[in-house]
């Protein structure tokens, strides 16, 4: 039998996974219509950093699945569990979201089994190499960092399980590097987009996540990260605003921030030390200043952040553009900016936080029931959830983003959790 321990609880990492599906919600959902009012121009600029939001979400899924992994480590039947977990958090909502694309975009026989297979980054981030074939319809395109966090999970159990914790914080500094050589490879063999969507291009993320996630169970290590951490995480989050000023200075403004050779390089790894820092701050001080993260709207939001990654850009595809013909969104954004800009981006996130709850209540909560079922042999300390893209809660559950996946086991079955957090 399980043994039900207690789990402190962290609602800022909610929060923190608020911040980052918002973020997310803003740079897909906004219009950028060609403007040259300065206040429209700086509301744009912002709007084009929301991919920021995925890389937190890997931060958080490798801190919180990292956990998960190590506080199982000498329970029985670890990986029945981990993988009946995984697969009734995050199957559900995922494949039936698949199933309706199937059903409403043509030529699936395509595509369909790439989406299947959590093969969507691979298929994009490797298209030259299948030039003449049907590629990913855009409404799935965000299904990526999906497929990136899917593979990290079916991998990751062996390394953690197979290593002695000192041992395993040593490779993630490895991994970490290795990630900057492996873009430096793709960015010249198959292109920027190979080296931003593919999992050894982006693990680094993922596994200093993971590398702060060990050093929450090593007293020294996290008493030592306490002294640096702010240093640490204010350079690193300085170099992240240079490296984004310098590209909003260039002559090419419009250019693709996430792909950038100096983002693809210095820009990951400082964004994924910036985003530790927030959350090791989250969970040692949690409530020295938090309290916008930890209570509001922020830690609700982020409690639904994998239904409104998987919905807001298939709604946005298939469902804004026949409101916008119709003349339910107001007027157009090149005509009249602000309010074209304000209706699309409401009308977005309105239509986006409705799919994620009715979905979560009608697909998610009932698999979200069996998972008690999967609960043996595991202690409750090792429950969390993943982002991304979605995680669980530290105390009760939420019904995170899968990037951007939440373990609803510990929440009561019929509403969503509330508090604690690991998209």
């Amino acid at each position: 039998p399980s043994a039900e321990l207690p789990r402190p609880r962290f609602p800022a990492l909610d929060g923190i996974r608020g911040v980052a599906i918002l973020s997310v919600l803003i740079y897909h959902l906004l219009p950028r219509p060609d403007v040259t009012s300065w206040p429209l121009r700086t509301v744009q600029l912002a709007g084009r950093l929301g991919w920021v939001g995925v890389d937190v979400f890997f931060v958080l899924s490798g801190f919180l699945i990292t956990g998960i992994l190590l506080d199982a480590r000498d329970t029985p039947q670890r990986w029945r569990t981990f993988l009946a977990r995984r697969a009734l958090r995050i199957f559900p909502l995922y494949y039936g979201a698949v199933a309706l694309l199937g059903l409403l975009l043509p030529h699936p026989q395509a595509w369909l089994g790439w989406l299947l297979a959590y093969g969507a980054n691979v298929r994009m981030g490797l298209w030259p190499l299948f030039r003449g074939s049907e590629s990913i319809p855009s409404a799935a395109w965000h299904f990526w960092s999906l497929a990136v966090e899917e593979q990290f999970y079916l991998l990751w159990p062996f390394v953690v399980w197979s290593v002695a914790p000192q041992r395993l914080a040593r490779l993630c500094l490895g991994l970490a590097a290795l990630a900057l050589v492996v873009r430096l490879g793709l960015r010249a063999s198959v292109g920027s987009h190979g080296a931003y969507l593919l999992l050894p291009a982006r693990m680094d993320a993922l596994v200093i996540g993971g590398l702060l996630a060990v050093a929450l169970r090593t007293p020294d290590w996290w008493a030592a990260w306490q002294r640096v951490r702010g240093r640490a995480g204010g350079a690193a989050a300085a170099v992240v605003m240079l490296l984004i000023a310098r590209v909003l200075l260039s002559p090419a403004p419009s250019a693709d921030l996430s792909v950038d050779i100096g983002m693809q390089t210095l820009g990951y790894p400082a964004l994924a030390i910036a985003a530790a820092a927030w959350i090791a701050y989250a969970v040692d001080r949690p409530d020295a200043g938090w309290g916008w993260l930890a209570r509001g709207p922020l830690p609700w939001t982020g409690g639904y952040a994998y239904g409104l990654y998987v919905w807001h850009a298939i709604l946005a595809t298939l469902a804004l553009p026949l409101l916008a013909r119709r003349g339910w969104l107001g007027p157009s954004p090149d005509v009249r900016p602000w309010w074209g800009m304000a209706g699309h981006l409401v009308a977005g996130v309105a239509l986006s936080v409705g799919a994620a709850v009715v979905s979560y209540h009608a697909l998610e909560a009932p698999f979200l029931r069996l998972k008690r079922l999967a609960a043996t042999g595991v202690r409750r300390g090792a429950d969390a959830e993943r982002i991304v893209p979605t995680g669980e809660s530290a105390g009760r559950q939420s019904p995170g983003l899968h990037a951007f996946a939440s373990d609803g086991v510990n929440a009561p079955v019929g509403r969503p959790p509330r508090g604690g957090a690991s998209p």
